[in-house]
Formats: structure tokens, sequence, C-alpha cells
């Protein structure tokens, strides 16, 4: 009996066996991965107060709190400022605001509210709107200091969510230190 010679051609490929299992490997471990964040967003959700917005903020003016402090939308924010009819207030402390801040915005850190209460009110009087703001998504001093300002009357106060760095992103004119102004 001949023994036939067997050629590449004829063998199993393992290259194929093991592209194969590679794949899906990955693809488990890639939906592994995907699950896991899933899990950890919808807890997130569960266990933190403001939770996370699914599916984007369609109501520009949703409220953030119990006590009715409500967020205004940046294309709000832009319309009244070209129409002079709000009062800034940036209540980071002072060596983040002389950085950078809206053009014209006073600095208020929340401690300092008390101080600045007459002055407030007598914006909001003339038909301003208050708007308060910080920086970053998780910077609580800009609600902070618009709870402080409604506790003692100020009803107009509203709050731009992570307003610095939304308003810089927009490419709105900014005012720092130097008098540098873009």
């Amino acid at each position: 009996m001949k023994k036939e010679k067997r050629t590449k051609k004829d063998r199993p490929s393992i290259h194929a066996a093991s592209t194969t299992k590679r794949t899906t490997v990955g693809f488990r471990e890639g939906l592994l991965l995907l699950l896991i964040g899933i899990a950890i967003g919808t807890g997130y959700h569960v266990v933190t107060p403001s939770g996370l917005s699914w599916f984007g903020n369609t109501n520009p003016s949703v409220s953030l709190n119990a006590e009715g402090i409500e967020e205004i939308a940046l294309d709000d924010v832009w319309s009244l400022y070209r129409q002079k009819e709000a009062v800034f207030l940036d209540a980071r402390d002072p060596d983040t605001f002389w950085k950078g801040h809206i053009p014209g915005a006073l600095n208020i850190p929340p401690p300092d509210a008390e101080h600045w209460i007459d002055d407030i009110r007598a914006f909001e009087n003339d038909g301003k709107t208050i708007i308060s703001y910080c920086d970053g998504v998780a910077c609580p001093l800009g609600e902070e200091l618009a709870l402080n300002l409604r506790e003692k009357g100020v009803q107009s106060v509203k709050v731009l969510i992570n307003g610095w760095s939304r308003w810089r992103a927009a490419g709105h004119p900014e005012e720092r230190l130097d008098n540098e102004s873009s």
C-alpha cells in the first residue's frame, strides 16, 4: 500500500480555528464590558438624586431640586446676555473667576451672597433675570448660590449648569483679569 503524500492544502488549518476562537472570545468580552457599563450607569442613575439624563434634557427649564431652582438653557442665557436682560453671578472662588468669566459677571461665592442681597434684589426689581453659574457638571456652587438667594427672597434666580465651560465652548465672549476680552 502506497502512502499518499499530504500537502499543506490537505492539512486542517490551525490558524482558521484559532481566529474563530479569538473572534468569539473578543465578542464575549466586548459584550461583557457593555453589560457592565450599563449596570454601572443604571446603578448611578438609581442612587444619585439628580440621576442620569438617558436621552438628554428635552426641557431646558427643568427643576433642579425641591426648592424650585430652575436650570436655564445656554441659548436662553445667550439671548438674555445680548439683550442685557440678565445679571450673571459667578459662584467660583475669586482666583478662578479672574482667570475668566462671563463679561460683566459679579463674583459671588455662596457664603458671600448675604452681602450682595440688596444689590441683587435691585437688579431683580429692574426686571433682570439672575443667573448663577460655576464650572463643571458636578460643581454645586451655582446651585448653592441660587438656593441662598432664593431663601432670601430672590425669585428670578436660575442656574446655568456647567456654565463657564459651556459658555466658552460656544465661543461666547469672555473677560479676564488681564483685561483681555475675546
